[in-house]
């Protein structure tokens, strides 16, 4: 009886499975036929620009070391792009940007309110007190992008955001 059993589950598996990779019409998904042997898996790149953000998310969080506290801002592109190698980018492509808000010898408080002053008056045309955060989300900020070599940490090239600009 239980041997029974495991060939229902796995004959239940297999339908799934089955159900996900064929079209309504019943053919195989073409895409699950590519040959991924030479896909590149890091993200694409934008190359080094202006472009017009939208503003997704604003929070305030520890840092990854757990050392201090950061400004974390998650935008995502407006329009269609061309990375570096070519390839269209659709609008929506995420892009990140964190502002230490923890004071160190060689980063100073008024370092910290330059780079908030930056985000908030240049990027998003507001002034005053940084809070409440939300209040930044879907607001549209131009943004100076550049391609930044990757580290231990982040092996990979990666986009980041130089400055924002009015």
């Amino acid at each position: 009886m239980k041997k029974v059993k495991e060939e229902t589950a796995e004959e239940t598996q297999s339908d799934v499975a089955t159900q996900q990779t064929q079209s309504d019409t019943g053919d195989v998904n073409p895409i699950l036929m590519n040959d991924q042997t030479n896909t590149i898996t890091a993200m694409p790149l934008l190359p080094p620009d202006e472009y017009a953000l939208a503003v997704v998310k604003v929070e305030g969080k520890r840092n990854s070391k757990d050392t201090g506290d950061v400004i974390k801002i998650q935008l995502k592109t407006t329009e269609e792009c061309t990375s570096i190698t070519g390839e269209p980018i659709a609008p929506g492509f995420p892009l990140f940007h964190t502002i230490s808000i923890t004071p160190t010898p060689d980063y100073t408080i008024s370092s910290i309110n330059r780079a908030l002053a930056n985000f908030e008056k240049d990027g998003c045309g507001e002034v005053g007190a940084f809070l409440p955060l939300d209040r930044y989300e879907g607001k549209v900020v131009r943004a100076k992008v550049k391609v930044q070599k990757g580290n231990e940490d982040y092996p990979d090239e990666s986009n980041k955001i130089v400055r924002f600009v009015s």
